[in-house]
C-alpha cells in the first residue's frame, strides 16, 4: 500500500501503479513455480535412482529366475500345472477320507 501511494506521488496513476504491481506479483509466482518444478522433478529423480539401487541391490542378493531362464514362461506354465495335479491330488485324498469317516460312522452306529 505505501507503494502505491509513493508511485501516486510521483505522477503515476492508481491503474498503472496496481498494474505494475500485480506484474511484479505474477513475475515472482511464476519464479517461485519455476523453483517447485525443478524441485520436483529432482526429487522425482533422486527417487528414481534410489528405487534403482536398491532393485540392483535386490537382483544382487536374489536373481530372478527370467535373468538366468530365458524360459522363464514355460518354467511358469510347468509349475501351473504341477499346483493343478496338487491340488486335484488333495482333493481325492480329502474324498478317500471323508468316505473312510463315513464308513467308520456306520461301523460305530452298528455297535451302539
Amino acid at each position: 500500500m505505501v507503494l502505491l501511494l509513493a508511485k501516486i506521488a510521483k505522477g503515476m496513476s492508481t491503474d498503472e501503479a496496481k498494474t505494475r504491481r500485480a506484474n511484479r506479483r505474477e513475475e515472482r509466482r511464476a519464479a517461485q513455480n519455476e523453483r517447485r518444478a525443478a524441485r520436483r522433478a529432482r526429487n522425482m529423480e533422486k527417487r528414481r535412482l534410489k528405487e534403482l539401487g536398491r532393485q540392483a541391490e535386490m537382483s544382487d542378493i536374489e536373481p530372478t529366475e527370467s535373468e538366468f531362464d530365458p524360459d522363464a514362461d514355460s518354467d511358469l506354465e510347468t509349475q501351473q500345472e504341477f499346483q493343478a495335479e496338487y491340488q486335484h491330488e488333495l482333493e481325492l485324498i480329502q474324498e478317500k477320507t471323508a468316505k473312510e469317516k463315513a464308513q467308520a460312522m456306520k461301523g460305530l452306529e452298528k455297535h451302539w
